[in-house]
């Protein structure tokens, strides 16, 4: 950008590179069916409250873990992104067989296992995690959190976007172990802090394709795309006090879950019950 030779030649490609991007983009959205937004609304979950009475969990507000077992973390980590880190296409484990890509992919599975033993025995990672739970209740698409049970004092409102796609019916490393961090809490949280699946019994392996009762919204994604809504979770949580990590300027955490120091990641998840 700064060379007045290569400049322009560069910028040309850019934006070439651009255009071809928006292009597939565009053509992979027409067979995207939406419906309109009063009848995605009409489709929205019916509860039979009368009928239903929610699971209280075992306390409310946030609670931190200060530090975590990262041998009990390995087995929920899912392989297929790791492989993908390393452009290797496929899902595992039927990776590891392919006749083509399986050696190479097994002698990189091989050296990711003794990272792991190496990562296990030396504590190289320090995870954090703080998780909490508010009375809550639908506005609209938004989620109101509350708290207290009367309700009276609101602590924060999460827009969510309606969901309007038609339905059919019926380090590689540091980052793995950052979301299998997530997916333990999240098992926790479902089956013993909140408890409305006490009874839930998936392998870590299952884990992955969401067979559990509940929902994960989070900023930026698809159905939360606001990302300031991270300043909102931060507040409740306390997070950067009980974990150490930050938010950037563009609202990114902060340290990445590879830094070799400390290796912190905070995803937040939600199910809404009442």
């Amino acid at each position: 950008m700064l060379s007045d030779k290569g400049r322009v030649e560069y910028m040309a490609q850019t934006r070439k590179e651009y255009e071809r991007v928006a292009d597939a983009h565009a053509k992979a959205q027409i067979d995207k069916q939406r419906v309109p937004l009063a009848k995605a609304r009409a489709n929205a979950l019916k509860i039979d409250w009368d009928a239903f009475t929610p699971t209280k969990p075992s306390f409310t507000g946030a609670r931190g873990f200060a530090t975590y077992d990262v041998a009990e973390l390995v087995p929920y980590i899912d392989w297929t992104p790791f492989f993908q880190t390393w452009e290797f296409k496929g899902r595992y484990p039927a990776l590891l067989e392919d006749p083509e890509r399986g050696p190479a992919a097994k002698a990189l599975f091989d050296d990711a296992q003794a990272m792991l033993k190496r990562i296990v025995e030396e504590r190289w990672f320090t995870p954090k995690a703080v998780i909490g739970f508010w009375p809550a209740n639908a506005i609209g698409d938004d989620i109101a959190l509350y708290a207290g049970e009367s309700r009276e004092e609101r602590l924060a409102t999460f827009h969510t976007l309606r969901q309007q796609l038609a339905r059919r019916d019926g380090k590689a490393l540091a980052d793995r172990l950052a979301e299998a961090f997530a997916e333990r809490m999240h098992e926790r949280a479902r089956r013993e802090f909140w408890g409305y699946a006490s009874a839930e019994n998936f392998s870590p392996e299952e884990l992955p394709n969401e067979p559990y009762r509940g929902i994960r919204p989070a900023p930026g994604y698809p159905a939360q795309p606001d990302h300031t809504e991270k300043a909102t979770l931060f507040r409740l949580l306390d997070a950067e006090k009980r974990t150490g990590v930050r938010l950037t300027e563009s609202f990114a955490m902060t340290p990445a879950s590879s830094d070799p120091s400390q290796a912190s990641r905070m995803e937040a998840w939600v199910r809404f019950a009442s």
